[in-house]
């Protein structure tokens, strides 16, 4: 999972390595890099950071499905729970004459708005961890951004 964290961004660095090796090797590499350092380096060496960008979203997104998994079979199991609690509830209300039902009603009405504050209080931490997740992913995202421009920058001559 590190490999998505946006500070190791760091295929790039591999991508640029090899480039330039090749591209500044043999008898004219000399003068490759003279030229590169006055006008910079050539327009498919940006590509490099694009496809070092499509691997880092790769890996992430590959890390946010497996954070979505777990999220989703943890909320299912909180989901369920409270379903289990329900029917319990109503089991151990049912043998009981219908004088104590009579009596039990507003106590079973209030244990059932619990029920549902409960259920809706796991629903509304999945809508909430759902947002974080994408914030987080949209953030790391500008990160990688940010740093391939200045990766860019430092390229030009």
């Amino acid at each position: 999972m590190n490999a998505a964290k946006p500070g190791e961004f760091n295929d790039h660095k591999r991508r640029m390595k090899a480039y330039k090796d090749k591209r500044y090797s043999g008898w004219t590499g000399k003068a490759r890099w003279v030229k590169d350092k006055f006008a910079g380096l050539p327009k498919e060496a940006n590509n490099l950071y694009q496809e070092a960008r499509k691997l880092y979203v790769s890996q992430m997104q590959g890390v946010i499905s497996s954070v979505a998994d777990i999220i989703g079979a943890e909320l299912g199991k909180a989901k369920a729970r409270i379903a289990k609690g329900r029917a319990e509830l109503k089991a151990e209300q049912a043998p009981r004459g219908p004088a104590a039902v009579r009596r039990g009603r507003g106590e079973g009405r209030r244990t059932s708005r619990g029920f549902d504050d409960l259920e809706a209080t796991v629903n509304e931490k999945s809508e909430q961890l759902v947002q974080d997740l994408a914030t987080k992913y949209t953030a790391a995202l500008n990160k990688v951004d940010e740093e391939i421009k200045k990766l860019q920058e430092a390229n030009k001559g």
